[in-house]
C-alpha cells in the first residue's frame, strides 16, 4: 500500500481496513501479556484460599510463566484478535472514508488528519 501510494496509484478502497487489522495485530501481540497479568491481579484478594496470589506485577509474570508457560501470558490472544481486528480495521475504513468527505482539499493536510 505504501509502494502504491508512493508511486502515485490509487490505494485499494481495503487498504485503511487492512492497516487497521495490522495496528490490531501488533497492539495485542504487545499488550496481551501485561492484560493477561492485570487481568490475574485484579481477581486475587488477601482472602482468597485458592487461585493466584502474587506480590508485585514481575511475580505475576513469572508465576504464570511457571505454571502455564510462557504462552500463558496471551491466553486469550484468539478471542481478542476476533474483537479488535475489526474494530480497528473498520475505524480506520471509515475515518479514511469521512476525510474522504469532509476534505476536498490534499488528505495529509486536512485539519484533522
Amino acid at each position: 500500500v505504501v509502494a502504491m501510494a508512493a508511486a502515485g496509484s490509487k490505494k485499494p478502497p481495503w487498504a485503511p481496513f487492512a492497516c487497521g487489522a495490522v495496528a490490531a495485530i501488533a497492539e495485542l501481540s504487545l499488550m496481551q501479556p501485561l492484560d493477561v497479568v492485570k487481568t490475574r491481579m485484579h481477581l486475587q484478594g488477601l482472602g482468597v484460599q485458592t487461585g493466584d496470589n502474587f506480590g508485585s506485577t514481575w511475580a505475576a509474570v513469572q508465576g504464570i510463566r511457571q505454571a502455564e508457560g510462557t504462552l500463558g501470558l496471551w491466553r486469550g490472544f484468539v478471542p481478542g484478535l476476533c474483537v479488535v481486528i475489526p474494530r480497528r480495521g473498520f475505524k480506520f475504513l471509515f475515518y479514511d472514508a469521512f476525510v474522504g468527505l469532509l476534505w476536498k482539499g490534499e488528505k495529509g493536510k486536512a485539519p484533522f488528519a
